[in-house]
């Protein structure tokens, strides 16, 4: 016969802790994976109409984000204000260094999402890294072009890729190892 845990029990209390600590997370992952399979089946059925790879790329991403704001497993004025810190950091390292640009928008995010925690350097940080737009935005860029091996306009296409996809890809990957 299985004993029925008493509030006097301190194992009732034990268990309820668990369940309280480990419901929101399992709550969330459990939403994600949906958004990933619902993102994974529209891509799919756009990709047997004949849409090329980069749009379906982009649809990927957009039903993904549009996914998890509307099941609400990440917050979606919060998600867009470190999507927007995230844009402004890969373009700002573009022109400054890395360095400069994370010490000057890493104050700048923790206060405009002071509940965020460690997420907001992290992806300001890791955005800031994604800077290759231009020769002069790291020295592993400006040692490749003085080779002369490279013209100017070879970093405008790796780096605007790289700019425009990275910041939404990091801050998923944050928001989930988090």
């Amino acid at each position: 016969m299985r004993k029925i845990l008493s509030p006097n029990d301190s194992r009732f209390y034990t268990t309820k802790l668990f369940f309280k600590e480990r419901w929101p997370f399992t709550r969330k992952l459990t939403l994600f994976i949906i958004c990933i399979i619902v993102s994974f089946i529209v891509t799919f059925y756009a990709s047997s109409k004949g849409i090329e790879q980069p749009a379906l790329n982009a649809l990927f991403i957009l039903v993904l984000a549009t996914s998890l704001w509307i099941t609400e497993a990440i917050p979606p004025f919060s998600v867009s204000i470190l999507l927007v810190l995230a844009y402004l950091s890969t373009l700002l390292s573009n022109v400054i260094s890395n360095t400069a640009a994370a010490s000057i928008l890493i104050p700048v995010g923790t206060t405009f999402l002071p509940g965020a925690g460690i997420i907001v350097p992290i992806v300001i940080g890791l955005c800031a890294s994604t800077a290759l737009l231009l020769p002069i935005s790291t020295p592993p860029n400006a040692l490749a072009y003085s080779t002369g091996l490279l013209n100017q306009g070879d970093f405008r296409y790796v780096g605007s890729v790289m700019g425009f996809l990275a910041p939404p890809i990091i801050i998923v990957v944050v928001m989930l190892l988090h």
